[in-house]
């Protein structure tokens, strides 16, 4: 079940954020299976680094020290998550952008505000953790979960498999198109099709530029210029982000 994490430095926020994440998680049973809240990016940030990363973090932007910008960036490299930024201005919504946010809330943060964006939020950790993919390799047939997958690539017709783990698992001869090959994968919100032998996972996305994804763990995966416009806003639409920030 995902787990949410909470990282604010004013206490009256923090603990009436942390409140209406409960009184959430009282109406969805089963759903949640930790809530923790922090004081700083660095607690968080050590926090996660001993135990493990959240599925979906609410953090202030604005911290003394480090920033919650700059902890989304080097929550990214350890694994993700989802982000939801919590400002006090909407000048903050390209900074947002960068880092990959879902979404950015202005304080004071309300129910009617919060909850429609968790419940969206739930909904991408729950399609993350659960679906999978049985592919042909030199091992014999695999099954990898989506989640795994950072990028795919195809080369004379030989699919490598890309993991989060740092591998690279090659596949057998494909005998059909990239396309089709990757159909299973392609009808999954976060795999986009930015050149024709590359397939990417956009929770893997560090960053998008105008010729490339660059990855989290430092690869660089093309986009063929006949293909950004698309690439872009099927990530973008992905996090819910508006194409014109």
């Amino acid at each position: 079940m995902p787990t949410i994490a909470i990282c604010e430095d004013d206490l009256t926020t923090c603990r009436q954020v942390e409140k209406l994440v409960r009184e959430y998680e009282k109406d969805r049973p089963g759903q949640i299976a930790q809530i923790a809240a922090f004081p700083s990016s660095s607690q968080l940030l050590e926090h996660t680094a001993q135990h493990g990363g959240f599925d979906i973090y609410l953090l202030d932007v604005l911290m003394p020290g480090l920033s919650g910008m700059e902890a989304a960036r080097r929550l990214r490299t350890q694994g993700g998550g989802t982000f939801i930024f919590l400002t006090v201005s909407q000048d903050f919504a390209l900074d947002a952008f960068r880092v990959g946010a879902m979404q950015y809330l202005v304080k004071p943060v309300g129910a009617k505000d919060l909850y429609p964006v968790l419940d969206h939020a739930l909904d991408l950790a729950e399609r993350k953790a659960s679906r999978s993919i049985l592919v042909s390799t030199v091992r014999g047939k695999e099954n990898l979960l989506f989640s795994s997958i950072v990028y795919v690539e195809c080369r004379n017709h030989i699919l490598t498999y890309h993991l989060t783990d740092g591998t690279a698992l090659l596949g057998r001869t494909i005998r059909t198109s990239f396309e089709v090959a990757m159909e299973p994968l392609l009808k999954a919100p976060n795999f986009i099709h930015p050149h024709k032998s590359f397939i990417v996972n956009a929770d893997h996305v560090d960053r998008l530029t105008s010729q490339a994804f660059l990855m989290k763990g430092g690869a660089q995966v093309p986009i063929t210029k006949s293909r950004y416009s698309q690439a872009r806003a099927r990530y973008l639409q992905y996090f819910d982000l508006t194409p014109g920030l």
